[in-house]
């Protein structure tokens, strides 16, 4: 890049960040570091400041990809995975950006954007979706415009998990008499490319996190941070997180690209030793496998059901969890994965003491993460207070996307209780993360093949 273009980049970048932020951060150019982020004032912990999108993000949903695809093939009507889904959804949504760009300022952001080094090369799944797309996008955007628009994309862009829970539908198909399909309490991926995150650094003792509301990419602070700190997020996930230096630094590499030479690594690196997490690696691995599978009773069981030594291993797993969280970003921070992980145990306490105790931390964690009066603090509140307004949420939920709403009950038990109808519903939600996705009408659903009997 010229010496020239790269200065009228930093200044629209900067400009961009100065005014999204509200003059609360700073976009500054190291020379070792390059750019990067910088607190323009004294933040509290728990400043949370909105990030601005460079594109409409993906999701889930495949909104994006349904409008964009010739539907009719087993390849556009069928998807391997959720995040395969939110990743083709982004796709789309940056197809369509550059079909409508009346002129370069309407794309100027993304491509002021960093880039690897070298010329843009041809990028298989560009090519083999190209050919798939609506002939009026196509016509407009050659595979070689979207491949050089993907190199401003491939080194800034972030796969995320919304935390607000919302209603979907999940379902079988196949045999017509045994299909069916059920209400899920899910949570949306999100595949995008954000302002300010897009030029934030990677630190493994990272500044600030990312939580997404399932609208809008908030930064909130960690911990206070004085004028000219560092504003850092973390690249890895909380295992990432937890392993020792090399592995780390393996990941970071192998990943995106570049060696960590962050305060933590670089204080590794002199002390030739990592601080030791609460709970060994191994043990985290398996406590994060068991988190993802909540023991199953009542209607919805598939063979034996949970005994209670089932339940008290699952929800002491979350809580250790939830130490292992505080451990990396401080005990009085509110992360997205410790929200998570309350919310988990909120929904799957087994006595009504503890259902409430959950449900009052969890409330709490969201009033930090996201604000009284956000969407995710009512949903919070509700749980707490009166859950079957989560369940009329569900229902708002699935009549926002155009669903057929079947009854909000489980077929071999009418007229559940709002809290085991809960577990049942995110049970569900569980269990259909490994399905496929297949389109329905204007959006994708996780969907199960029913085997033929």
């Amino acid at each position: 890049m010229e010496p020239d273009e790269d200065a009228a980049d930093f200044a629209l970048l900067s400009q961009q960040v100065d005014k999204v932020s509200e003059g609360r951060l700073r976009l500054v150019d190291t020379r070792d570091r390059g750019r990067c982020l910088v607190s323009a004032v004294d933040l509290p912990a728990g400043q949370r400041i909105r990030d601005l999108p460079v594109l409409p993000h993906g999701s889930s949903l495949g909104l994006h990809f349904a409008g964009a695809v010739e539907p009719g093939t087993q390849e556009t009507d069928s998807i391997s995975s959720c995040a395969m889904l939110s990743a083709l959804d982004f796709m789309a949504s940056l197809l369509v950006t550059l079909a409508s760009a009346v002129n370069d300022s309407d794309v100027e952001t993304l491509a002021a954007l960093y880039k690897f080094p070298g010329d843009a090369e041809r990028v298989p799944m560009i090519r083999r979706w190209h050919r798939r797309w609506r002939t009026e996008l196509t016509s407009s955007v050659t595979a070689a415009e979207m491949e050089e628009a993907w190199t401003r994309v491939v080194p800034n862009w972030r796969q995320l998990t919304v935390s607000c829970p919302v209603g979907r539908l999940v379902g079988q198909h196949g045999d017509e008499a045994q299909a069916k399909q059920h209400v899920a309490l899910s949570h949306e991926v999100v595949c995008g490319l954000w302002l300010m995150m897009a030029l934030c650094e990677h630190s493994c003792d990272p500044s600030c996190i990312l939580a997404h509301d399932g609208q809008d990419l908030w930064f909130v602070t960690l911990r206070p941070l004085s004028t000219g700190s560092a504003v850092t997020t973390s690249y890895l996930n909380i295992e990432g997180l937890c392993g020792p230096l090399e592995k780390r630094r393996e990941e970071l590499a192998k990943v995106w690209g570049f060696q960590c030479s962050c305060t933590r690594c670089s204080t590794e690196t002199m002390t030739a030793t990592s601080l030791p997490p609460p709970f060994p690696a191994d043990e985290i691995e398996v406590m994060l496998k068991n988190c993802s599978a909540p023991p199953v009773s009542g209607p919805s069981a598939r063979g034996a059901e949970a005994s209670d030594d089932d339940w008290r291993s699952y929800i002491e797993s979350l809580r250790r969890l939830q130490q292992q969280v505080l451990w990396l970003h401080g005990s009085s921070a509110r992360p997205p994965a410790l929200q998570a992980l309350l919310l988990l145990e909120a929904i799957f306490a087994r006595t009504e003491h503890e259902q409430e105790e959950a449900c009052r931390r969890h409330w709490e964690a969201c009033c930090w993460l996201f604000g009284d009066g956000s969407k995710l603090e009512q949903w919070a509140k509700n749980l707490l207070t009166c859950p079957e307004q989560c369940l009329q949420q569900t229902a708002a939920d699935l009549t926002d996307i155009g669903a057929t709403l079947p009854s909000l009950r489980f077929a071999s038990q009418d007229d559940l209780p709002p809290r085991v109808w809960l577990q049942h519903a995110y049970s569900c939600h569980f269990a259909s993360r490994q399905w496929r996705y297949r389109r329905e009408g204007s959006h994708f659903m996780a969907s199960e093949a029913v085997p033929q009997s």
